[in-house]
């Protein structure tokens, strides 16, 4: 099953690169696709949750995963998105 996620805090392929390498460590996770600097599609055998996806990336410290995609914005966008 394939789900989409929202990451903030990547800037570049380097980013991209460790969090791929954190969650391909994960079992149970099949494939890891970046479809931009903000959205992720996961592959995985059995559902896992985002607090082990967000748990897996702690020691990285400056990323923060979600399922929603407002959480990934920056706050001053997410702002103008719920004004509107």
């Amino acid at each position: 099953m394939k789900h989409r996620y929202y990451v903030k805090g990547m800037t570049c392929d380097s980013c991209k690169e460790k969090i791929t390498r954190v969650w391909m460590n994960i079992s149970g996770i099949r494939d890891v696709s970046f479809v931009d600097n903000h959205r992720v599609d996961v592959t995985m055998d059995v559902h896992i949750s985002v607090d082990v996806l967000q748990e897996a990336l702690a020691p990285l410290e400056s990323y923060t995963v979600s399922s929603d995609p407002l959480k990934s914005l920056p706050s001053w966008v997410s702002g103008l998105w719920a004004y509107k």
